[in-house]
């Protein structure tokens, strides 16, 4: 069994969980399985077949306990049925990875009716220059900007941490 990490709110806290946690060695059977997979529902697209392999695995949400937050290697997210949404987001960007998918964790907001919520997704960039957000608990996949509802704070990978605008460019290397 594989075990959840306490994650303390600070930035370099939550810079090194990230860095450690996505490991794409872990998943790269599940990869090629969403690539394979891919074929059938998105025609060669990487990006939104592994989407729709990550749908198909019918993960489902599990709150952190209150005043605490947990982050979950990608293998101990797949073990338990499910996670929140830095723990999708670490998946996803594992699997990403696995299938040579440049891919990393956005920590931002999530603007809904009468507020916003803190949130994790995924962005990355494709060799052909193509840039991507993929929100891993929908499966919804933009293609060249972020989603309208999204802003951006943090992109963090096993490479950098970096604090950035709404459109994800870099302002300021943590």
């Amino acid at each position: 069994m594989h075990t959840c990490l306490p994650v303390r709110t600070s930035l370099p806290a939550r810079c090194t969980a990230i860095a450690r946690l996505i490991r794409p060695q872990d998943v790269s059977a599940h990869a090629q399985q969403g690539l394979r997979h891919g074929h059938t529902c998105h025609r060669n697209n990487q990006v939104e077949g592994i989407a729709c392999y990550l749908l198909g695995l019918q993960l489902r949400y599990i709150a952190d306990p209150k005043r605490r937050d947990y982050w979950c290697p990608p293998l101990a997210t797949l073990e338990r049925g499910g996670g929140d949404c830095d723990d999708f987001s670490i998946l996803a960007a594992s699997l990403l990875r696995a299938a040579g998918i440049r891919a990393e964790v956005v920590l931002g907001w999530w603007r809904q009716r009468g507020g916003r919520g803190y949130h994790a997704w995924v962005a990355g960039m494709l060799s052909c220059g193509c840039r991507f957000a993929l929100e891993p608990q929908t499966g919804e996949v933009w293609w060249n900007g972020t989603p309208p509802a999204y802003d951006a704070e943090f992109l963090i990978g096993p490479e950098a941490c970096q604090r950035v605008n709404r459109d994800l460019a870099v302002t300021n290397a943590i």
